[in-house]
Formats: structure tokens, sequence, C-alpha cells
């Protein structure tokens, strides 16, 4: 039995400067021990949905996302990131604040996304 494919959202709405200078938006996520393949740090391209809202379709329910802005050069470094936002049963769409923890990182909350 294969999992089923679930979309999550990004909405960074409230951080105006996210898409700026070309970066390239990730997320890079993992699972449970065995019920999924992680991705590899920075993550994997995210669609953008409308402005400022991007999505990514994935198998199965991660555990938790990291959301990053990629400087768009080959081998780019991440210019800003979320904080890990682990998944909330019913919720698909993590909502980035400009608050940000101890290192900088981008804190959020995760809600229902609606077009």
């Amino acid at each position: 039995i294969s999992a089923a494919s679930l979309t999550f959202y990004l909405d960074a709405s409230a951080v105006s400067w996210w898409a700026d200078a070309s970066a390239l938006i990730k997320a890079h996520y993992w699972y449970p021990t065995g019920k999924g393949t992680d991705t590899t740090w920075p993550g994997v391209a995210m669609t953008l949905v409308k402005s400022l809202v991007y999505s990514i379709t994935v198998t199965g329910t991660p555990t938790g996302f990291v959301f990053v802005r990629q400087d768009p050069a080959t081998g780019g470094s991440v210019w800003n990131q979320s904080v890990d936002a682990a998944v909330e049963t019913g919720k698909d769409c993590f909502v980035l604040s400009t608050e940000t923890d101890s290192q900088s990182h981008l804190k959020g909350t995760w809600g229902t996304y609606s077009a």
C-alpha cells in the first residue's frame, strides 16, 4: 500500500522580502523512522501558488519542515530559514512571521490553507 500524497503550504506574506533577489524557496522535511525519505539539506524547490505563498506535495506525512530562502547562485548559501516546524494534525499551511528565535530563524504557526 502506498502512502497518500499531501500538499503543504508556506504563507510568507508577512515577510515582504522573502522572495527578493530571486531567492530559491525550498522545503526541507523529514519523517518518522521508516515512514519516508527525508530530503537532504537545504531541501527541495517549492512551487509558487501566488505572491509569497508556496506549495510542496509530499508522500505521506512528514514529522516536520524547515522552510528555506536560498541564494540562487549554484551551491548558494541559505540566506534565511524558519524554525523547525513540527507538523500539526489537520493543519497544512505554515504561516511565517517576522519574529525570530535566538538563532534568527523565522517563527510561524500552522493553519489551514484556503485559496
